[in-house]
């Protein structure tokens, strides 16, 4: 039996006992009520049956009951389990307390909704705790956890997974108990152990996990911190007063010292942007904190380096708070990601780094009789006039991020890139899928991988290499998504379909792994066969379906564009365009990457140059190294900087050939000065 068909068998005997034990209660299941399905084969299953597994059970759940469709599917596996699977399906028990229609509800508790910060290691997640009664889950869930809670990524190894903690916020005071799972742990806040009852802890400090079998302990910070609700005035276009920079500090620690801002283009609309804040609530899991934002360029002081600058501005000095944590943690995680693409101390990334740039000089502080002409030569008045809102000005309401201004890939076309594959581009997109997987690893994901999101750069060594920018997309892999950003050319069905019901109940969570590894399967394939033709792939039609979406169309594309000796090259090029395949927790792009370049014909590279051989010839060491960056740039790619750099050595040679014609021609001429000199003077005497 085929692994397909014996998944399908899986999918069908769980779908049928779930609908039956459904079938048979007498009332409908409640919004609190998540059934729990353990699903147990005798051998494992990948991660894209697995995931038609839960969507199958998930269908058949919101069938039942206020059709919320809320259930936990998890796998496990068993030597002595049945054909085709053991299924076992438990049904927590209603609530105890039912509030009747016409009966007093309970009044929520009083208190304004706080930003709860849990920190570890540099590294830092937000919820919104607003006043209610219920307990919120705080865990690190096991794989395929499917349930609410203040959740922490799975790779977060420094806490331990399962359901320990819970917390409750009322009234202004937050609470913490100890829930039943891993007994193996106790856990104490500030020192406080915690039980079953529970107890109010303080706006800051640790939760500590401490092994009763001795694996040591483990510390989560945490801080409680003021929050509002509000949405950034709207402006009329950038109103660049005298065309002067904005003056600020560099916090790159290594390219310190001063940054001037350019203002934006005269009338620019500040764009929107929203940011996720989840909440860990079943009604409401995220709140949106709505940003505006401005882009530039800046430059260092005493230096012509530049940089790509946005400018956020925010509705608050507590959302700006937020704004700067989220992004400093956004700025780790894409240090942490790029730590796998070179060795530290070598300017070799994966993701284009984001500084947060310090706000300087210090912003006035205003009262409300603040005159706001009085300020209009400040800073931070500038930067309101730039937004559109001159007479609005908004101390610690704004947020600058840097990063360094790149050359974006010029993708060649089919016909530039031959009747072969090059290996030179799996070599060059090497570090890139390194980055990729370490961010998923980290348990957060870029967003909006594309082909136009990939820029060029020079490592410490000068070799050329691809990284990706708009770093500040990155966000958590898990969890719910209060809005996705990606672009929908370059997003695979299953995002887009997920997208469309991200905020119906039940249905707000996207694997956005998915999305970062479709989104690099294009750049490879971009990479590879064109522009010209992965643009045709993403075109839809008149009923919007897209040829990228079926793997025949794709591979039939690919078949006639290279000779038929590329055929296992090409089944494994299409691999990841196969329904669900992508969506498999063992999926790695650098894996991925190693078997085409396994597969790559050896017949077919280009020859490298033996560095000891140097060509024949006056100006054989410029005609070598010509040649060694023709033969290291990837092919689908017109370098202006290649071609700058050709026409540099074409000059270098060409004016030393003139320089030597000149004094050759110099030379010439003294002799025969010198002769007529000495002719007249022999003549003479």
């Amino acid at each position: 039996m085929s692994e397909e068909q014996r998944a399908q068998d899986v999918r069908r005997a769980a779908i049928t006992r779930v609908h039956e034990v459904l079938s048979g209660l007498g009332g409908g299941l409640t919004d609190e009520q998540v059934p729990q399905v353990l699903v147990r084969t005798a051998l494992s299953l990948p991660g894209g049956a697995q995931a038609d597994i839960r969507a199958g059970v998930r269908e058949v759940r919101s069938t039942f009951g206020d059709g919320d469709g809320r259930v936990r599917v998890e796998f496990d596996t068993a030597a002595d389990a049945a054909d085709p699977c053991d299924v076992e399906v438990v049904l927590p028990a209603p609530p105890t307390a039912v509030v009747e229609d016409g009966q007093d509800r309970p009044p929520l508790p009083g208190g304004e909704p706080r930003l709860l910060v849990l920190g570890f290691d540099g590294i830092e997640f937000h919820f919104l705790l607003e006043p209610g009664h219920d307990w919120l889950p705080l865990l690190r869930p096991h794989a395929g956890y499917d349930g609410l809670g203040l959740l922490l990524p799975e790779t977060l190894s420094d806490v331990p997974h399962g359901h320990l903690v819970d917390l409750s916020y009322a009234d202004g005071v937050l609470r913490a108990r100890r829930a039943a799972e891993r007994p193996d742990y106790a856990v104490s806040v500030n020192g406080v152990p915690l039980d079953g009852a529970g107890v109010a802890v303080a706006e800051h400090g640790e939760v500590l996990f401490d092994s009763r079998t001795g694996a040591g302990s483990r510390a989560l910070a945490y801080e409680l911190v003021d929050w509002t609700d509000e949405v950034p005035s709207a402006g009329a276009g950038a109103d660049v007063l005298d065309g002067a920079p904005h003056p600020t500090e560099s916090a790159d620690p290594a390219n310190p010292g001063g940054l001037l801002v350019a203002p934006p283009r005269p009338g620019a609309k500040a764009g929107l942007r929203r940011f996720p804040l989840p909440t860990g609530r079943a009604d409401v899991r995220v709140r949106d904190v709505h940003v505006q934002v401005l882009h530039t360029t800046a430059t260092h002081v005493g230096s012509a380096e530049r940089s790509h600058v946005k400018i956020y501005r925010c509705a608050t000095p507590q959302h700006a708070a937020y704004l700067r944590r989220h992004l400093a943690t956004q700025a780790g995680l894409v240090r942490q990601a790029n730590a796998v693409a070179g060795r530290p101390g070598e300017r070799a990334w994966a993701v284009a780094p984001i500084q947060l740039v310090a706000a300087t000089p210090p912003p006035e502080v205003l009262t409300t009789r603040a005159d706001p002409a009085a300020l209009r030569g400040a800073a931070e008045h500038r930067l309101s006039a730039w937004f559109g809102v001159p007479d609005q000005p908004q101390p610690d309401c704004f947020v600058i991020v840097a990063s360094p201004l790149l050359e974006p890939v010029g993708w060649a076309g089919y016909e530039q890139l031959g009747k072969a594959p090059s290996g030179g581009q799996l070599d060059a997109l090497a570090p890139l899928a390194a980055g990729v997987d370490r961010l998923h690893f980290l348990g957060v994901a870029h967003c909006d991988i594309k082909p136009q999101n990939v820029c060029h750069h020079l490592d410490a060594q000068g070799r050329s290499g691809y990284v990706l920018v708009d770093g500040d997309a990155i966000t958590r892999s898990g969890g719910p998504v209060a809005e996705l950003r990606f672009t929908p050319e370059y997003a695979s069905a299953e995002v887009i379909r997920a997208a469309r019901r991200v905020r119906a109940p039940g249905r707000d969570s996207i694997d956005v792994r998915e999305h970062d590894r479709f989104g690099f399967v294009l750049v490879v394939l971009t990479a590879l066969i064109g522009v010209d033709k992965v643009d045709a792939l993403l075109r839809g039609g008149a009923d919007g379906r897209r040829p990228v979406d079926s793997v025949a169309i794709v591979e039939d594309t690919l078949a006639s564009a290279w000779d038929p000796e590329w055929s296992r090259f090409v089944a494994e090029l299409v691999g990841p365009f196969r329904p669900g395949a992508l969506l498999d927790d063992g999926w790695s792009a650098k894996a991925w990457l190693e078997r085409l370049s396994a597969l790559w014909s050896p017949q077919e590279r280009e020859r490298v140059a033996d560095p000891d051989r140097v060509a024949a010839g006056r100006y054989g060491r410029e005609v070598t190294a010509l040649r060694a960056d023709l033969r290291a740039l990837a092919w689908a790619e017109w370098r202006e900087e290649l071609v700058a750099r050709t026409r540099a050595a074409q000059l270098v040679v060409a004016r030393r050939e003139y320089r030597n014609w000149l004094w050759a021609g110099r030379i010439a001429f003294l002799v025969s000065v010198l002769l007529l000199v000495a002719t007249v003077a022999g003549g003479t005497g």
